[in-house]
């Protein structure tokens, strides 16, 4: 066990892990004793100045090796608290009901600005901080960790559709500073739909992060929720398929409400061909099947909506026993289902119309030749949701820049993560606008590619020019040698270089001539 620290100025300590500090100092005095007996006999030639000199250096050795064995520490104390709220601002959080103020989060914040006033806070010292985080299926950072709770400036957000506690937590985990002790605040009511909570919480607790939980409780009643809207993922075209909706109702008695679920924005026909269904609730969980008939290739989204809540006694005699009408909005759920059908083809075509080639129609009608459909679009018309992408075996990207006039940074994301997450094909065509002078290189979407965009450099030679000053006449065989050497080195010429000759005008004519003007070789 560590020994007992020595404290100093009461916010450090010398701490000795191996043995205590009384263990040490009787090392030392022992060991000590020994070095300056022996020291004084080895030592005595020496003048007396220099003898102790020496037999203290032994001993601030001996000192160091005992304090090393015992493995001292240095340890700084923290006294500032930093705490973390983390607080739930999902859907599920508006049924609750019991709360002092207007609203529940102003209450909240009420209760927070008054818990985190130096003035209620006697144990407040130098240095404490608090902030805050909210979630619902996403985490956010309301106020980073100051001396006050700053919650005015914040951004608006909505309910979401998901509540993520262990998200919320990581992300108070994250946000906090080294030099203090954590804490962390916990405002939920528990419902959490996504995340894994049991990783988050062993988190916190290897970091010793205790954690203090605000519960959010109600209790619903007299109340009809769309608790689960379930169909299959995926179905072949021409292949009917079941989605379930699960309905769940708090009322004391049976109810009846109205069924009507969408695709892709239409009505189906449900019970005798009608748009809408009465369906009877008993109370707790409801199933109601709904039998969709085979459906088109592509992606179909389906949205369930129930209304019209009455009581069953208000239905047999007319009396008006409905039950109280509700502010909440759980009274509807939306499902994607995608429908395979034949390979479908997304063709970005951005090549050239002025030109009397079509370049891409090449590459669309082998596509068609192989029973491929094949859907163009130009690179203005591309999707702006994943959903609409799934509908697609592979896209093809012809001369489509990065930017403006091609797809912009939240379509690049999508089709990078069409590919990587989802198996998508993606294939591009090169072009003027398109790889790295399309400006992609270093993009995410480069990063699926087998190539890389990085621009070749280019080498840029000047025209040259060579002018041959001919007299070789004197010299042995001059005149072959100097054909031969001319010969040579306007082979060193590129198309491109000018090439001339000039020679000594024998006769009447005396002085230097152009025996070939300059030209391009």
């Amino acid at each position: 066990m560590p020994a007992a620290p020595l404290n100093f100025l009461g916010y450090a300590t010398l701490r000795l892990d191996y043995f205590s500090a009384w263990t040490a100092l009787l090392l030392f005095a022992a060991m000590g004793a020994f070095v300056v007996i022996l020291g004084m006999r080895s030592l005595a030639g020496l003048g007396p100045v220099r003898k102790w000199v020496a037999i203290g250096v032994r001993l601030l050795l001996l000192l160091l090796l005992i304090l090393i064995l015992g493995d001292i520490q240095w340890v700084r104390r923290n006294t500032a608290v930093e705490v973390m709220i983390v607080r739930d601002i999902s859907r599920s959080t508006q049924l609750v009901r019991d709360f002092p103020g207007r609203y529940l989060q102003s209450s909240i914040d009420d209760y927070l600005y008054s818990m985190t006033d130096s003035a209620h806070s006697p144990s407040h010292v130098d240095g404490d901080k608090v902030g805050e985080v909210s979630f619902n299926e996403e985490p956010f950072i309301d106020a980073i960790p100051s001396d006050r709770l700053l919650l005015d400036s914040r951004a608006i957000r909505g309910p979401g559709t998901g509540t993520d506690i262990a998200a919320g937590i990581e992300l108070g985990l994250a946000s906090m500073d080294t030099d203090a002790m954590h804490r962390l605040l916990l405002i939920t009511d528990g419902n959490a739909t996504q995340g894994d909570l049991e990783t988050a919480l062993a988190a916190a607790s290897s970091q010793h992060v205790p954690i203090d939980v605000m519960p959010l409780q109600y209790n619903v009643t007299h109340e009809v929720m769309l608790d689960k809207f379930i169909a299959p993922t995926w179905r072949q075209e021409g292949q009917p398929f079941t989605i379930e909706v699960h309905i769940v109702s708090t009322n004391p008695g049976d109810v009846e409400a109205n069924l009507s679920v969408s695709d892709n924005g239409r009505l189906m026909p449900l019970e005798d061909g009608k748009t809408t269904q009465l369906i009877l609730l008993k109370p707790g969980r409801n199933v109601e099947r709904v039998e969709v008939p085979p459906r088109s290739a592509g992606v179909h989204q389906f949205h369930a909506v129930i209304d019209g809540v009455k009581n069953v006694e208000a239905s047999v005699d007319g009396s008006d026993q409905s039950p109280p009408a509700s502010d909440l909005d759980n009274k509807s759920g939306d499902m994607v289902t995608f429908v395979k059908g034949k390979g479908q083809v997304l063709f970005v075509d951005n090549t050239d119309p002025s030109h009397s080639v079509d370049a891409g129609a090449f590459l669309r009608e082998a596509l068609q030749s192989e029973k491929i459909q094949v859907v163009s679009i130009t690179p203005a018309e591309f999707p702006n949701s994943a959903v609409q992408l799934q509908g697609y075996d592979a896209v093809i990207l012809a001369n489509v820049p990065r930017g403006e006039g091609g797809l912009s940074d939240s379509q690049e994301e999508m089709l990078a993560s069409y590919v990587h997450d989802t198996g998508g094909g993606l294939v591009m065509i090169g072009g003027p606008q398109t790889f790295g002078a399309g400006g992609w290189e270093g993009s995410r979407l480069e990063q699926e590619l087998p190539v890389t965009m990085e621009v070749p450099a280019q080498r840029q030679i000047p025209k040259g020019a060579l002018v041959l000053i001919m007299d070789p006449a004197e010299a042995p065989d001059g005149n072959y040698w100097g054909a031969e050497c001319a010969m040579k080195a306007a082979e060193a010429l590129s198309s491109q270089d000018e090439v001339g000759v000039i020679d000594y005008a024998w006769g009447g004519t005396s002085g230097a001539r152009w025996e070939a003007p300059l030209a391009v070789k």
